[in-house]
């Protein structure tokens, strides 16, 4: 009576979407609001938007929180922000 989450490191299988920016934005604050256990949710972003072949640059602050940006090929990009625990505290996107 469990659940299995599983990520697949395969940017290849996954099938390219025509605007990936959204498709982020839209779906990964969605898996942290049904609450699936992330033990690295800024690792889990960065790694989603890498599998939808979106350019990933992480920029840490000296306080602990990082701020995660994606950039897509088509210009859209999405910014997420964490704090020092790792909690998603923002996600911005620019369609």
């Amino acid at each position: 009576h469990g659940s299995v989450y599983l990520f697949v490191d395969a940017p290849e299988l996954v099938p390219a979407v025509d605007r990936p920016a959204l498709r982020v934005v839209s779906l990964f604050p969605q898996l942290v609001a049904m609450g699936v256990p992330l033990a690295d949710p800024r690792s889990a972003f960065a790694s989603y938007a890498h599998a939808h072949r979106m350019e990933v640059t992480r920029s840490p602050s000296g306080d602990g929180e990082e701020t995660v940006r994606a950039l897509d090929t088509t210009g859209g990009s999405v910014t997420a922000r964490f704090d020092a625990e790792g909690r998603l505290v923002a996600i911005d996107a620019d369609l």
